[in-house]
């Protein structure tokens, strides 16, 4: 009897097996046919996005721009592409000038206020209105500051100058 159960537990975990077997290779066929139709429409999307026809139309443009724009000053295109990348790092330095004017009017405005007094009749004194002043120069400055994007414009001007040079000679061109 012994034998016979055995038997049938060793009949049992054998057909179990060869279940597991079947669904495990039942869900490496789903595996490998997921890959291979994301292989094919990565194969398909890679031909119809082509980048090299814009970068060669940017390239066109700049290069036109850039020629026309020294053709017309009578200079060297390496000048006026040197010149653009030098009136990028001005413009970085003006417009941090602009942010630390900012800057150096919400500290005034701070400090005024808060030396400031307000009299017994509810009026403030001299600093306390120096303090107002400054507040509504510093309102004024950072919506100039936000309208014109100088932040990230300075940014660029000192980390990458070429990238505005390029940016305003495609503007030239257009």
């Amino acid at each position: 009897m012994k034998k016979l159960m055995t038997m049938i537990a060793l009949l049992i975990t054998v057909s179990a097996q060869a279940q597991d077997k079947t669904a495990v290779e039942k869900a490496a066929a789903t595996v490998s046919n997921a890959v291979d139709s994301t292989k094919a429409a990565v194969k398909e999307t890679v031909h119809l996005v082509d980048t090299s026809s814009n970068f060669r139309k940017i390239y066109t443009d700049v290069t036109s721009g850039i020629t026309a724009l020294a053709s017309g000053l009578k200079v060297g295109a390496e000048h006026v592409y040197g010149v653009l990348v030098k009136q990028q790092i001005v413009v970085a330095i003006t417009d941090t000038i602009w942010i630390l004017i900012w800057i150096t009017c919400i500290a005034v405005c701070w400090s005024n206020l808060k030396k400031g007094n307000i009299d017994n009749d509810g009026e403030p004194d001299g600093r306390a209105w120096l303090g107002i002043a400054f507040g509504i120069v510093s309102i004024v400055l950072l919506i100039i500051i936000a309208l014109t994007g100088m932040i990230p414009e300075a940014v660029m001007g000192y980390c990458n100058p070429e990238y505005g040079a390029i940016e305003q000679i495609i503007k030239m061109v257009k």
